[in-house]
């Protein structure tokens, strides 16, 4: 375990060796939250590796930049994002800059008195991403620094890869632009193998990974991933055959599992018997990690992992009203942000809100009106389902952060004890990254039967809607309660019950005969479900009891699709 020594900047600046000199440093505003000043810093003046480290020029950074540093990140990245120039006393608020701000993501360049001084906000960005390195690293259960290391990778990365006709702008006085690109691509290195050192050798830098998902072959660029061992191996062979059988779905499938002792090779070729599912062992990438893996910690290293550019995770559990191919259609989440993640219930408020403002103290817009960071619920995410386009420089830099949080390391030493598994991870991590994203605009509800005397509460498995609030998913399988009786009480499927408000909702608790129950705020959020959709609940069960009367192996031998 590597855990170097991060001494607070106290006195004396630190000596970087960039050359322009900035403006920007002692009236940049702070964020509206002081930050946490967590472990400090003590970094050694020069960098032996660097291109840059002989050149004769150096700026001083100012004495309080480990104060400072994360709202300068957080300010770049929101200008990186396109946020520069808004504001809410333009004459024009109330129409399409309206529209515009309600959508705004990051917020931290709204409303700034004078133009965004994005040269010299960088100069310190840079000068303080080769302090970074000089440390060496960070404690890995510190997501504060996380942060810090993760987003100067995503800054350098993106004005060296995407933003090229920033790059005369933003190089420094008297630098030629090779050394610039030069110092760019050094800082992106060390700063790849510091934060994410199970990296190598499955690729040799994030560019060539995400050139390899720009490139993929059609047939590769969206597809459906799962992952699975032994314990759940009928649960995600009846998802799939509900996919082919009754949706018609042809994404082709990846089955990721963690090596032979979590799948044996009978079901492994139970899966390869299947149209356009492929088994992978997820332990043959990124395999200094992976082959710690436990529980949850699998499924982001598989979404990274998988050969799909455009990815659909789905929990074994996990089944569909709708041909899953539909979250990648250009509808407004996926197309605008390379990515989908859905709400779970809104249940507890006993919750580490101050654990999240610590390691994110800049925290977006758009979080701060989240029910977590509002404390009406401990539960934001639902990751039975999550979309992800590692095309895209944002969702990809953001995807490796989640399986950071999710290493061994992190999640035994902080992850685990603040959330329930690796669920709220991918959306901490996106906002911890500065990258944009959106939830699907609904609450966790319930789809399944009425409530026994009630007009008004619908029990069932965990339900979700798409963006236009038509059924599209649930959580918890055919059976009535997965966790008691798992093969001897199946859902009907008569009714589902949604939650718009995210607030002040009742829910009745599972017990050993019944699964929970919803009563949503307003009646028009319980719908009855289409005669299709009563259909396929029904083929979904009798598929589920098909399996399980004959057994998978004679259910698979009399297989046609």
């Amino acid at each position: 375990m590597r855990t170097p020594l991060l001494l607070l900047l106290t006195c004396a600046a630190v000596t970087v060796f960039v050359v322009w000199r900035s403006p920007v440093a002692q009236n940049s505003p702070l964020p509206p939250t002081a930050p946490f000043a967590g472990h400090s810093h003590n970094s050694a003046n020069a960098f032996p590796e660097s291109p840059a480290a002989d050149d004769g020029h150096a700026v001083k950074l100012p004495a309080d930049i480990d104060k400072r540093i994360d709202y300068l990140q957080a300010q770049f990245l929101d200008y990186l994002n396109g946020e520069e120039g808004m504001h809410e006393s333009d004459p024009r608020f109330g129409g399409k800059l309206m529209n515009n701000l309600s959508s705004l993501f990051g917020g931290s360049i709204l409303n700034l008195a004078t133009p965004f001084d994005a040269k010299g906000t960088w100069i310190l960005i840079f000068g303080h991403a080769k302090m970074l390195i000089a440390s060496g690293g960070y404690n890995r259960t510190d997501f504060l620094y996380l942060g810090r290391f993760a987003r100067a990778n995503l800054i350098c990365y993106t004005v060296l890869y995407d933003k090229k006709s920033l790059q005369q702008f933003l190089i420094p006085d008297g630098m030629y632009m090779e050394q610039f690109t030069r110092e760019l691509e050094y800082i992106i290195q060390k700063l790849t193998e510091i934060v994410y050192p199970w990296f190598s050798p499955t690729y040799s830098s994030i560019f060539e990974m995400q050139t390899k998902f720009k490139k993929s072959p059609l047939r590769t660029q969206n597809g459906i991933i799962f992952t699975t061992g032994n314990w759940h191996f009928e649960l995600t062979l009846h998802a799939i055959l509900t996919l082919r059988k009754v949706l018609k779905c042809t994404l082709p499938i990846e089955i990721h599992y963690g090596g032979p002792n979590d799948l044996d090779q009978e079901k492994i070729d139970a899966f390869k018997s299947l149209p356009d599912v492929t088994p992978v062992n997820t332990l043959d990438s990124f395999t200094s990690e992976t082959s710690k893996f436990g529980g949850w910690s699998l499924k982001p290293f598989a979404l990274l992992a998988s050969k799909f550019a455009r990815v659909i995770f789905i929990d074994a559990d996990a089944l569909f009203f709708q041909d899953p191919a539909r979250l990648f259609d250009p509808g407004l989440t996926f197309r605008k942000y390379g990515q989908v993640f859905f709400h779970d219930r809104s249940l507890f408020r006993d919750d580490p809100v101050l654990w999240f403002k610590r390691l994110n103290p800049v925290w977006s817009r758009y979080a701060s009106k989240l029910r977590y960071m509002n404390g009406l619920s401990w539960h934001e995410m639902e990751s039975g389902v999550v979309a992800v386009d590692k095309t895209r420089t944002g969702a990809l830099h953001a995807l490796m952060a989640v399986c950071v949080m999710n290493s061994k390391e992190e999640r035994d030493g902080i992850t685990y004890s603040k959330m329930h598994g690796d669920k709220e991870t991918y959306w901490i991590s996106w906002d911890l990254l500065r990258v944009p994203y959106l939830f699907v605009p609904v609450y966790g509800g319930t789809v399944g039967f009425m409530k026994p005397n009630t007009t008004d509460s619908v029990c069932g498995g965990l339900f979700h809607t798409d963006e236009n609030m038509k059924p599209l998913w649930w959580n918890g399988g055919v059976i009535a309660n997965k966790h008691h009786n798992r093969d001897s009480e199946f859902m009907s499927f008569e009714h589902a019950a949604f939650d718009t408000d995210g607030d002040a909702i009742k829910w009745d608790w599972e017990t050993e005969t019944t699964p929970f129950c919803l009563k949503p705020k307003y009646s028009w959020e319980v719908i009855e479900l289409s005669k299709e959709e009563k259909n396929m609940g029904q083929e979904f069960v009798e598929i589920y009891k098909g399996i399980k009367a004959i057994g998978w192996r004679s259910y698979l031998d009399g297989l046609h699709i």
